[in-house]
């Protein structure tokens, strides 16, 4: 009778997993494609690349394994912390017993048996390709219209990396629609002119976008667009066809005007809390080439670095750099089956792409004033999330206040503020702090009711 750890392997499951991608008839995520994955030994900031190929510094916040078992990389002193995920499943000696039994009454039951265990494993690796895919729409939709990569578990585990350091990306490659302008507004606003503007923009560069990104929603916008579905209608009219607008006819309607592809993603995941989310949002479009972007980097993971030689464990890689380790476990007689990986985009062709905002809202800053220590009449505000790079804050206090749209210019009125300084105020106004870009525009606001020092 076959010992249970040579049925079930690291290296069995990387077989099946190959196995599975070429029987799987689904499609795989866009991201892969967009941004190919390589692999690096360890993983170094200064191969993380952004702009025209030059080394970009990411700012980062706290960072842990943003999965059930959690554990912490740490490079050196001069080089930032890179991001590390993992996760688990055990397989228990109720499990073991019930294959055991099965394999020695040659039970034809054992294939399912194992199947089971496989698919839990195979739902690790699923997970596993989950987070760069997350992390490279993230950098694909920034809704401020700087790129970065934000996951957190709600509580103590997050982590930011920013990739628009020097804020240029927002300034030549995004567009905010607020207002009459925004394609919820489906009497006033031009879609089409809007892509077409775009792509201009992208095109004096000396690149060419062929794709246009977007949600089914936002497409759905388009569709209901008043000037969009007269332009339909009309043509058809003018054949002797009554027409129903349809998706099909609006892709085939902006290919010709704009001569780009448009590619819907409405693939969704389950994040850390259990919700269903979408790996690219409503309201955004980003207009992408036909070439890569960048890379998914890969590093080498702990399981990969120390456990290849341990009699206890057995590892092997798939999907470029994901690690699967299957681990034996005394007491009690356990197999843990985990799946592990270093994983972050590169993004040199940033350039290359531009990003709308169809319906551009102002973020939220969650604002808390208690009473200062300094003197009399000054109140200690305190703000979350953290400032944006190249970002600042602007205040103003009084009776009441009113939050500024996206984008709206924050000059006059306001009071520029280092997020430390204690702020005169008095008790029972209003205080808004408003987080504003290079050119004082409103990214983010929060307002709270003062406490000051009596």
């Amino acid at each position: 009778m076959q010992n249970f750890s040579d049925v079930f392997t690291a290296k069995a499951f990387a077989m099946y997993w190959t196995k599975y991608l070429e029987q799987a008839n689904t499609e795989g995520y866009l991201g892969t494609s967009l941004f190919p994955p390589v692999k690096k030994k360890g993983i170094d900031i200064k191969w993380i690349k952004g702009r025209s190929g030059l080394p970009v510094t990411l700012r980062q916040s706290a960072f842990d394994a943003v999965a059930h078992v959690r554990d912490r990389i740490g490079v050196t002193a001069i080089q930032t912390e890179m991001p590390f995920f993992r996760d688990s499943f055990i397989v228990k000696e109720s499990d073991r017993q019930e294959i055991l039994r099965a394999q020695d009454s040659n039970d034809p039951y054992v294939q399912p048996v194992l199947d089971n265990i496989y698919n839990d494993a195979k739902n690790l690796t699923n997970g596993a390709n989950v987070v760069p895919e997350r992390m490279i729409m993230q950098l694909l939709s920034p809704a401020d219209g700087s790129p970065k990569i934000e996951i957190s578990d709600g509580a103590k585990v997050s982590c930011l990396y920013e990739y628009d350091v020097d804020g240029s990306f927002k300034t030549n490659n995004f567009k905010a629609l607020t207002g009459t302008a925004a394609w919820t507004d489906h009497k006033n606003s031009n879609p089409v002119q809007d892509i077409l503007d775009a792509k201009e923009v992208v095109e004096r560069t000396g690149n060419v976008p062929t794709i246009a990104l977007m949600s089914k929603k936002t497409l759905r916008d388009i569709r209901e667009n008043e000037n969009v579905k007269a332009y339909i209608v009309a043509k058809a009219q003018a054949t002797g066809g009554v027409i129903l607008v349809t998706d099909k006819l609006v892709k085939e309607y902006i290919s010709e005007e704009t001569e780009l592809t448009v590619v819907v993603n409405n693939k969704s995941f389950i994040d850390e809390s259990g919700t269903a989310k979408r790996f690219y949002p409503d309201d955004m479009v980003t207009l992408l080439p036909a070439q890569p972007l960048g890379s998914t980097v890969y590093g080498t993971s702990p399981e990969e670095a120390d456990l290849m030689a341990d009699d206890k464990a057995d590892v092997a890689i798939v999907n470029t750099g994901v690690a699967i380790a299957t681990i034996k476990q005394e007491h009690p007689v356990n197999v843990r089956v985990l799946a592990s990986e270093i994983v972050l985009p590169s993004f040199e062709g940033m350039d290359n792409v531009y990003v709308i905002n169809t319906n551009a809202k102002i973020g939220e800053l969650t604002v808390n004033s208690v009473a200062g220590t300094s003197a009399s009449g000054k109140t200690k505000v305190t703000v979350s999330p953290s400032l944006s790079a190249g970002n600042s804050y602007k205040y103003k206090t009084a009776s009441s206040v009113t939050v500024p749209e996206f984008g709206a210019e924050c000059k006059s009125g306001y009071t520029a503020w280092d997020g430390v300084s204690e702020i005169t105020a008095t008790t029972g106004n209003k205080i808004l702090i408003v987080e504003v870009d290079a050119n004082n525009k409103a990214v983010k606001a929060g307002s709270a009711t003062v406490a000051s020092k009596a």
